[in-house]
């Protein structure tokens, strides 16, 4: 009797709680509505005309009217409670789908494991959805507590001067547009961010500072492609000098652009590395490409790619784990995926075909100097600043050597898993 009494209070306990959030939400539903009901017919019922006067420079003047009796709003019960089921059904209501897709046209790169949105930012996501905002640029990872390594100067450099060029090379967005925008966006966040850190502005070889500048770098690409343009007049050098500007041809699909972006951007360090970051003065050499299609070769390889990273400051540490064979069934749904990519892409990019033999690697970052910046633009829907995913995918497209990764987030490090093909 007692586990059935108990049981009874659990169902009443939990019925009440429901109807309880139920009639919150039909109260804010009601008064949200009454509220935009309200000021689209203008305020305590005015009916407003905005014209322009030619003899206040441009300025705008509003002249209110009251509206006919015959037009005025009469708000009922019935209307009040259609009003507000309307506005409660909203956590039913999908969010509007970005134009350019990086989901799928970045799933090989490890485009994914953010850390998922609590309840409370799920809703109010939603809510900033349902009122025409966006919610998601209001989310802010937790700071990063534990100290990370200082990079080397010289990397940090190339990581950030490589993604400029290359987003100035696909031709999407003027440079002076961009560089303004950059500057507004990173003067927005910088405030707050400060307030969370001791990040040394201006200083690339500081972590927290990298961190942030390197994804505010990121959020502006993403932001900019999401407004991609096709031909526009860009000014440059100190005379503001104008030219037309034309995208390539080959892509004109904005959904290319993050592809490419990711494909040049890795090309461009990974040579770099090949060139600059050799000889005496470095603890460990980058790896060069595989000429043969032996496995062992390609496996060392990213191995030893991934040490030069690290010891340039990338990560306070890492572990590289050989994982040995892939499953069939893991196998056949790591080329599928690559198969969907290539479609998705129309075939667009020089990515390597499958072998037919499988060999899966962990790669963890522990507290990477991309670890806050990271999730900050999973919780924007940009594309990542994983450049040590770049650089690892241009060494293995040189070695002629197929491969899909996929991502996990958590509060001190970053796991990749490359499944090569």
């Amino acid at each position: 009797r007692n586990k059935g009494g108990i049981m009874v209070l659990r169902v009443r306990v939990r019925a009440s709680l429901s109807l309880l959030f139920c009639l919150i939400t039909l109260m804010v539903g009601c008064t949200a509505s009454i509220t935009s009901l309200a000021f689209s017919h203008g305020v305590h019922g005015l009916r407003c005309d905005t014209s322009r006067n030619d003899n206040m420079q441009g300025r705008t003047k509003a002249t209110c009217n009251p509206p006919p009796q015959n037009d005025r709003i009469a708000l009922g019960r019935r209307e009040l409670l259609n009003a507000g089921v309307a506005f409660a059904a909203f956590p039913l209501a999908p969010r509007p789908a970005a134009a350019v897709d990086f989901e799928s046209t970045l799933s090989i790169y490890g485009n994914d494991g953010d850390l998922p949105p609590s309840f409370l930012e799920s809703l109010s996501e939603t809510f900033a959805s349902r009122l025409g905002a966006d919610g998601a640029q209001n989310r802010r990872p937790a700071t990063i507590k534990i100290p990370r390594t200082f990079l080397f100067r010289p990397f940090s450099v190339l990581l950030m001067r490589s993604s400029y060029e290359i987003m100035d090379e696909l031709d999407f967005v003027p440079t002076d547009k961009f560089q303004k925008e950059f500057f507004l966006l990173r003067s927005t966040e910088w405030e707050k961010y400060l307030a969370e850190t001791d990040a040394k502005q201006g200083d690339l070889s500081d972590p927290m500072y990298f961190d942030f500048i390197s994804a505010a770098q990121y959020a502006t690409i993403s932001q900019e492609m999401r407004r991609a343009q096709s031909v526009f007049e860009e000014r440059t050098g100190a005379e503001g000098t104008v030219s037309v500007v034309r995208r390539d041809a080959g892509l004109s699909d904005d959904d290319l652009l993050a592809p490419a972006f990711f494909e040049r951007v890795g090309d461009k360090i990974y040579d770099a590395l090949l060139v600059n970051y050799t000889g005496p003065d470095f603890y460990s050499q980058p790896p060069q490409p595989c000429v043969s299609s032996d496995m062992k070769c390609v496996v060392d390889g990213l191995k030893q790619l991934y040490k030069v990273v690290v010891e340039n400051g990338y990560a306070l540490d890492y572990q590289v784990e050989d994982l040995g064979g892939v499953p069939v069934a893991e196998y056949s749904q790591a080329e599928a995926k690559l198969a969907a990519w290539r479609r998705r892409t129309r075939d667009a990019f020089n990515a390597p075909k499958p072998r037919g033999q499988g060999r899966k690697l962990r790669v963890t970052l522990q507290v990477p100097c991309t670890l806050w910046g990271r999730q900050f633009l999973g919780m924007r829907n940009s594309i990542h600043n994983d450049h040590d995913v770049m650089v690892g995918m241009a060494y293995l497209r040189k070695s002629r050597q197929a491969a899909v990764v996929s991502t996990k987030v958590d509060q001190n490090s970053i796991v990749r898993e490359y499944t090569l093909l």
